[in-house]
């Protein structure tokens, strides 16, 4: 039962992997119970979806608000998926592009990216300063996922995110506004691992490699 309620990591090589049951779960019942202090943006990330479409499932407008205990369906009919998908390219459309991707953090890459690690691990002492790899607004900060530490993402455009995982101290609020390479943290470690940075680029809500973009 402990498994259902939060993650639980394992340690190949230098790869942390992740596993979050709770997400496991709602992925295999089709659908998703908010808790205390959840928003849109975090359970989307968690669920490695596209948090417009998870709001346009569910009916939600900005500011996306939610009450503990709802459930958020996962999947729609066929009708509408087409419908969203056709607003998502409008989106997109729109988009404005990201010129150049920062490195979060100078150090070692120990582990890449994966389907099993979402992204990219740094390593760097203790302390070092976390920077904003673009800039945009700080839609998550907060240890709500057991596994990630004191984490912060950023949503730069309706495109893309970043999260920034393990921190020491957050030093951003939710709803703040940052700029290309403006601390955002400090670099902490997972507990029982070493002292790096989890790094993660989410396109369309998917994560993709980093390592592709970073200048």
């Amino acid at each position: 039962m402990v498994l259902l309620l939060g993650c639980t990591a394992t340690q190949k090589n230098n790869a942390i992997t992740v596993v979050d049951a709770k997400a496991e779960q709602a992925k295999a019942l089709g659908y998703y119970t908010v808790q205390p202090q959840e928003t849109v943006y975090f359970i989307a990330w968690r669920l490695n979806m596209d948090y417009h479409d998870l709001a346009a499932y569910n009916n939600l407008t900005k500011p996306y608000k939610l009450k503990v205990g709802q459930r958020l369906v996962l999947s729609v009919s066929k009708l509408k998926r087409v419908e969203i998908e056709r607003q998502a390219q409008v989106r997109w459309a729109h988009t404005i592009p990201i010129k150049a991707w920062l490195w979060p953090v100078q150090g070692q890459v120990i582990d890449k990216f994966s389907n099993s690690t979402n992204g990219i691990d740094i390593l760097a002492p203790r302390g070092t300063p976390v920077r904003a790899a673009a800039a945009g607004q700080v839609v998550y900060s907060g240890a709500g996922i057991r596994g990630y530490g004191n984490l912060v993402i950023i949503e730069h455009n309706a495109e893309y995110m970043t999260a920034y995982a393990y921190n020491d101290q957050i030093l951003v609020p939710e709803g703040h506004y940052v700029q290309a390479g403006q601390t955002i943290a400090m670099v902490g470690s997972t507990g029982k691992n070493k002292v790096m940075l989890h790094f993660e680029l989410r396109k369309a809500g998917k994560a993709i490699d980093p390592l592709k973009y970073l200048s």
